[in-house]
């Protein structure tokens, strides 16, 4: 007797290697549009994400490469995407890239199309202003 979760196939992403080069004035991160494709989401919204984590603005050039305002270094640029996948992407069930996003009003869920996990998606909290006493 087969469950329906022995049936369901893990499906494999190949996300390309992240090459980043600082060109002055900017930090160019190459083929961001193939990365934001393999790993299905929006390139705006992983755009948004680098620009809140990095405190910084960004654009995207004719290529769709991301250019960044700044040096930046490669580790940093990893790091942040490895927390764009942490809490973007992977299931945190059975740790598959095959996800999605679905609004559900105010709330975003991250749905896992391997296992059918869901789970609520949590904003950062803005800084507050230090009041002075």
């Amino acid at each position: 007797i087969y469950s329906s979760n022995t049936l369901l196939l893990k499906k494999r992403v190949k996300i390309p290697e992240i090459t980043v080069k600082y060109e002055k004035p900017k930090t160019c991160f190459y083929k961001f549009d193939e990365i934001c494709k393999a790993i299905n989401r929006d390139i705006f919204h992983v755009k948004k994400y680098f620009e809140s984590e990095l405190l910084t603005e960004a654009s995207l050039n004719s290529d769709n490469n991301l250019l960044i305002n700044g040096r930046r270094d490669t580790t940093k640029i990893k790091e942040i995407f490895q927390g764009y996948l942490n809490k973007y992407v992977i299931c945190g069930e059975c740790k598959n890239l095959d996800t999605c996003l679905e609004k559900n009003g105010k709330i975003t869920l991250k749905k896992c199309s391997n296992c059918g996990a869901s789970k609520a998606i949590v904003k950062k909290k803005q800084p507050t202003s230090i009041k002075k006493v």
